[in-house]
């Protein structure tokens, strides 16, 4: 199971691509494990972007492009798109 991260701004920048599809365990996770992945292979985008499991102040994710959200507690199901 995956979850698919679209990027944009100077997040894209940071990673040095656009799109990256993280694995998932279970069929739902949230904001802030997908953080915590991202972290991991981003290291810049972590230190302009990220702190700890939460997004800095002036970043937003949304899922799907329908739902804002900023709690790093958000859940976030398999299959789903986060930008």
């Amino acid at each position: 199971m995956f979850v698919l991260v679209e990027l944009f701004g100077i997040p894209r920048q940071r990673a040095g691509q656009a799109v990256v599809k993280l694995e998932v365990c279970e069929e739902s996770t949230c904001l802030g494990n997908i953080v915590l992945q991202l972290t991991k292979l981003f290291p810049d985008l972590a230190e302009e972007c990220f702190e700890g499991r939460r997004l800095q102040t002036g970043y937003i994710a949304s899922i799907g492009g329908k739902t804002f959200v900023r709690s790093p507690v958000t859940k976030i199901r398999a299959g789903e798109s986060l930008l």
